[in-house]
Parts: structure tokens; sequence; C-alpha cells
């Protein structure tokens, strides 16, 4: 099929390959489903260089998306946050009241 691994990858004695049209033949050694529509949310946790020319994205689904915003929502109201937030707008006026 014209897919390689690359050096590090950890992959078991069978693995999934997947075609994309005539520009993407690649491994797949995460969770299957039937559909895209079977993982819900999706939430990109991080993204990394592989290779020339080679992304991959890694991220999280369903209910760990879920507690994911609670907790940023829970951060981003928090005292110290508010804090910060209200300093950072200042510091924005004063600048552009001297500008």
């Amino acid at each position: 099929m014209g897919a390689i691994a690359l050096f590090g990858e950890k992959y078991g004695d069978t693995v999934r390959v997947l075609k994309m049209g005539d520009f993407s033949t690649e491994f797949c050694g995460g969770t299957h489903v039937h559909s895209t529509g079977d993982i819900g949310v999706f939430k990109i946790t991080q993204e990394s260089a592989v290779a020339s020319g080679i992304r991959r994205i890694e991220g999280i689904t369903g209910e760990a998306v879920v507690n994911w915003i609670q907790a940023q929502t829970k951060l981003l109201k928090s005292p110290m946050m508010l804090k910060s937030l209200a300093l950072i707008l200042t510091s924005i006026m004063l600048a552009e009241l001297t500008y």
C-alpha cells in the first residue's frame, strides 16, 4: 500500500491502514470506531510534527472533553484569574490612552 512505519512508533503485530484518496496512507494505532459520528465531541490536546510534511494530532473525546471544559470554566471564573484579567485590561486601556 505504500505506508511506512516511522522510527519510535509502537504498533502491535496487526495494524489498521487507512487510505485517504490518492494523497495519504496512514497506520492507525488508535481507537477504532464505526464512523466519526461515534466519536462525538473531540478536543485536540496535542499537535506535533512527525516528519517533513506530516503532522500528528492527539485528542480527547466524550466525557473527558466535558471534564476538560468544566475545569477550564472553573479556572476562568477563579478569583485569581479574574484579578489577572482585570490587570491586563487596565494595562491595555492605559496603553491606548498614552498612545
